[in-house]
C-alpha cells in the first residue's frame, strides 16, 4: 500500500512541476559506462509507470521480466542497465554493503531557468550466496517531459 500511495505522489507531484513550464527538455543520452562485477538481472517483478508529455502518452504495467540487463558494482560506485519490454533506463548510483546485507542509493537533482530533471535510485536486499543477490525497491527518473518509476524485485546472479 505505502509503494501505491509513494507512486500516487510521485505523479501528483509530477503533474504539478510540469504543468509550471511548457518548454520542452531534450530527452537524456544514456551514455552509461559500466565498470564493475557485471549481476545479471536474472528476473524482476515490477510495476513502472513510464509518462511521455513530449507526445503525450502513458504506459502503466505489471509483471515479471527474464534477462533484463544488469547492475554493475564497483567499490561503492555501480551503474545499471534495465530493459523490461521496450523500455531501457540507465543510471549511476552509490552503494554499501554491510555482511550480506547490500543498499543501492542515488539522488540527482538539475534544476535552472526552464530546466527540471530529478533521479532517485532507492534498493535494499541480501547477497544470498556469492553468485545471488536480490534487491527491492524503486527507481525514479523525473523531467519536464516526462516521469519514469519502476517499483521491482530483482533477482542477480554474478558469472
Amino acid at each position: 500500500m505505502k509503494k501505491y500511495i509513494s507512486l500516487l505522489f510521485l505523479l501528483v507531484f509530477s503533474a504539478f512541476v510540469l504543468s509550471c513550464n511548457k518548454e520542452e527538455d531534450p530527452e537524456p543520452e544514456n551514455n552509461i559506462d559500466h565498470v564493475g562485477e557485471k549481476w545479471n538481472i536474472v528476473s524482476v517483478e515490477y510495476s513502472m509507470i513510464n509518462q511521455n508529455l513530449t507526445n503525450p502518452s502513458q504506459l502503466v504495467q505489471t509483471g515479471t521480466a527474464t534477462n533484463a540487463g544488469a547492475f554493475y558494482f564497483n567499490s561503492g560506485k555501480g551503474s545499471f542497465d534495465v530493459t523490461i519490454n521496450t523500455t531501457n533506463k540507465q543510471d549511476y548510483f552509490s552503494y554499501t554493503e554491510n555482511g550480506s546485507d547490500v543498499s543501492v542509493t542515488s539522488i540527482s537533482q538539475n534544476v535552472g531557468g526552464s530546466n527540471f530533471s530529478q533521479n532517485v535510485i532507492a534498493l535494499s536486499g541480501q547477497k544470498t550466496s556469492s553468485t545471488t543477490m536480490t534487491l527491492d525497491g524503486t527507481i525514479t527518473q523525473q523531467s519536464m517531459t516526462g516521469q519514469f518509476s519502476l517499483t521491482a524485485t530483482f533477482t542477480l546472479q554474478k558469472n
